[in-house]
């Protein structure tokens, strides 16, 4: 059917397994990824033993400013998501 509802409509693409197979990969990547960073967040140097964290680190005023974007960022973002999230569960 033209509007997607057959096997070779856009919809179909997802139907099969290999969609769920490839989302399964991805997180499971993503998961790895986030253990991999948290280890070399780990390792107390950045360039061997020549420049310590605590040293090339931004200044308190740089890492505040930052603080204050991303508590921007959520507040404007957030309720977005949860009016996104309500209207998705609404069978429109």
């Amino acid at each position: 059917a033209p509007g997607g509802g057959g096997a070779g409509g856009p919809a179909g693409a997802f139907r099969g397994g290999g969609a769920a197979r490839l989302v399964r990969a991805l997180a499971a990547l993503a998961v790895a990824a986030i253990v991999v960073a948290w280890g070399v967040a780990q390792y107390p140097y950045l360039l061997g033993t020549h420049a310590a964290i605590g040293t090339v680190a931004a200044p308190d005023s740089s890492l505040t400013a930052l603080a204050v974007v991303v508590a921007a960022a959520i507040l404007l973002v957030g309720p977005s998501f949860g009016m996104l999230y309500v209207l998705q569960q609404r069978r429109l």
